[in-house]
Parts: C-alpha cells; sequence; structure tokens
C-alpha cells in the first residue's frame, strides 16, 4: 500500500477517491494491529454494527483442534498445495446498492499467502487480488442486496511453504467493508477480524489438514500405506495415518489406524448422506502383510470421536450391501466393499501385492486396519 495518498483511483469522484483512501490507511493499520493479537477476535462470525441495512460476517472454515486450541492447516509441500477458507455472509434489512469489501491477508516468518479463487460470487459481482500488492489484498464489488435478502461467497487463501526452520506461523486476515444505501452517501467504513489460522508442516503422522473442494482427494502416505479421502461437499478435512506397533490381527506385521476429522465449529462431525457419502481409501502396502494373509479374510474396525477428541465406542465394520451401488446396511454409519469380483477397482489385491479398500462412511471418525 504504497504511495496512498498521491493515489488516483481511475474512474472514481473525487469523495470516493478520498473515501478508498482513507479505507485502506484504516485497512493498513487495522492489518498492523492484526499481527499484534488487536484486531483479531474470538467468535466465530463478526457482525457490523455501524452499517446502517447491512450485517456481515466472515467465518473461518478451519474448526478448532481440541487438543491445541488451535485453527491448523497445513503448509503447502511436495507440490500439493493445502488452503484455508473463509465463509462471507451478507444480510440486508434495508435496499443495499452497494458493497465494497476488503480483505488482507497476512503471515508471520516472512512468508507471503496470496488470495486465491473466490468462489460461489452471484453474475455480476467480483473479487479481484490486487497485484502491486502480491494478491495478498483482495477487492471485491458487490450489487443490490434486497431487504431480507443473504448472499455469501468464499475466500480461499493457499497455504505458503513452510520457512527453512519448518515453523509454524500464523495467518491472519483483516477485512472491511463499505455500503451504500444510496448515492453517494456511503456508509461508515468498519474494520473487522477472523479467527487466525495456524500454518504448520504436515505429515501422516500429525496429520494434514486443508480446506478441498467435491470429488478432491486429500491423503498422507507413510511406509507404502495411504489414507485418502474425498468428499462430496467443500469442507475443511483433517487425515493422518499411524502405525500402532500393536498385534491387531494375525494378516499384519503392524497395524495402522487412520484418524479422519470433519467437523462444524462446535467440533461436530459434519453429516453426509447415503446418496453422497464420505469416500475413504485405503492402501496397505504388501511389506506390511505377513506371510499367506488373504484380503477375503481381513476386518477393519471403526471408533467414534467425540467433539472434546475422546473416544467412544469400537466396532468392527460391516461389509457394503451389494446392489445397484454399494449400500451402507441398515443401522450402520459405514461399511467396507468387500473383496469380491466386482470390487476390483475398489477392494483389492493389486499385482504388487498391496491391498486397496474403499469404506464408504456418514460421517469421520478413527479405523484400525
Amino acid at each position: 500500500m504504497k504511495n496512498l495518498k498521491n493515489k488516483n483511483f481511475a474512474g472514481e469522484p473525487g469523495s470516493r477517491a478520498a473515501s478508498r483512501y482513507a479505507f485502506e490507511r484504516g485497512l493498513r493499520g487495522a492489518a498492523g494491529a492484526a499481527l499484534l493479537g488487536l484486531a483479531m477476535l474470538g467468535a466465530s462470525t463478526f457482525a457490523l454494527a455501524g452499517v446502517p441495512g447491512l450485517n456481515v460476517s466472515v467465518t473461518s472454515l478451519a474448526p478448532v483442534d481440541p487438543a491445541t486450541q488451535t485453527r491448523p492447516i497445513s503448509y503447502s509441500a511436495g507440490g500439493l498445495t493445502y488452503q484455508t477458507a473463509y465463509t462471507v455472509r451478507m444480510t440486508a434489512s434495508s435496499p443495499v446498492n452497494t458493497v465494497y469489501f476488503y480483505a488482507l491477508s497476512k503471515v508471520e516468518n516472512g512468508l507471503s499467502a496470496p488470495f486465491g479463487v473466490v468462489g460461489g460470487l452471484r453474475p455480476g459481482d467480483s473479487c479481484l487480488p490486487v497485484a502491486a500488492a502480491g494478491a495478498t489484498q483482495l477487492e471485491c464489488a458487490i450489487g443490490a442486496i434486497q431487504p431480507g435478502a443473504t448472499i455469501s461467497f468464499t475466500l480461499l487463501v493457499p497455504s505458503p511453504v513452510p520457512p527453512g526452520d519448518g515453523a509454524s506461523s500464523v495467518l491472519s486476515v483483516s477485512w472491511a467493508v463499505q455500503a451504500g444505501q444510496g448515492q453517494p452517501n456511503p456508509s461508515s467504513l468498519v474494520h473487522e477480524g477472523s479467527q487466525d489460522v495456524t500454518l504448520r508442516v504436515g505429515s501422516a503422522a500429525d496429520g494434514v489438514q486443508s480446506y478441498v473442494q467435491p470429488g478432491q482427494a486429500l491423503a498422507v502416505a507413510s511406509a507404502g500405506s495411504t489414507t485418502g479421502v474425498t468428499t462430496p461437499e467443500a469442507v475443511t478435512v483433517g487425515v493422518k495415518q499411524i502405525a500402532l506397533f500393536t498385534s491387531c490381527s494375525s494378516h499384519y506385521v503392524e497395524c495402522l489406524e487412520s484418524t479422519v476429522r470433519i467437523v462444524d465449529e462446535t467440533g461436530s462431525p459434519i453429516p453426509f448422506n447415503a446418496a453422497s457419502p464420505l469416500l475413504i481409501d485405503l492402501v496397505r502396502a504388501a511389506s506390511s502383510l505377513k506371510k499367506n494373509a488373504r484380503i477375503e479374510n481381513a476386518t477393519l474396525f471403526y471408533t467414534e470421536v467425540r467433539p472434546d477428541g475422546s473416544s467412544g465406542a469400537t466396532q468392527q465394520i460391516q461389509e457394503c450391501i451389494d446392489g445397484p451401488a454399494w449400500q451402507i446396511p441398515s443401522g450402520q454409519s459405514r461399511c467396507v466393499v468387500p473383496a469380491v469380483r466386482k470390487a476390483t477397482t475398489l477392494t483389492f489385491k493389486d499385482a504388487a501385492g498391496n491391498w486397496h479398500f474403499r469404506i464408504i462412511a456418514l460421517s469421520n471418525g478413527k479405523i484400525a486396519w
């Protein structure tokens, strides 16, 4: 934000240009305060007081980890891009002609987190990164919102790669709005903050967290074994895989535990449905299998994970029902596709001797396999 004092906003009347300058000067100050933790508030959403006829909230879609009380998202690494997301929601109680929404991202340790694609905009609305600021600033022009109407869109912020020492960083997003009920009398400029996100190095053992799009897989791997998750909707997913180093089956040299965490702001599992279920794909390396092990005899177990992070009851995962499509049995929250000829592309033993399992689920949890 250099040379704002003399900046000429092309096509804007003098009063609006001055207002834009005042906004950007204030937003720069808000961003600096955010780094000190002064502009970041603790609630999940932030309603604006002082913008007549308009209520705006910005909600981080990175859930709180009960163990650390942070909102973890993984650094991008290994050619893979991980990201965090924020939902912007605007509700009008009286006619609003135009809303200007501005956002600024900031990361500790000298890193940068440019804004990515903005999803869910209405035709005619626009959100554009400011190239001169390295795309860490976003300017949105939102058209008329009628009384009683609510619009929403999603901001995506791809994670940077980690610093050389691998230290965690805090990602902060500051934002502000300017709304006009009539021209040329815009409302006051109001600055707010969203919840901080903690960027950290991801791994199979520590977990990887990222906001994913529908049909986009998020996976971790260790020693040739893999846990992958594909969701039917856009959500933040956490997945990790650890070796238990205990005997849980006569088939395995070591037992594995995979944890999938897809929760809402309260920590409760986000439910899916039978028509659009959660898909979990497991690959067990041949090196982890004992001699004469048979995939047809494999058993997998599921353990509920409560909102506070504690574990609930453990039960065996039943086989899916063979129908027009694989179905979860009545009374169950998940199933594993059996290793039969029909399922050769879902649950099977490949030419290298690795075992592949497809689990169809209605919610997240732990899987011992």
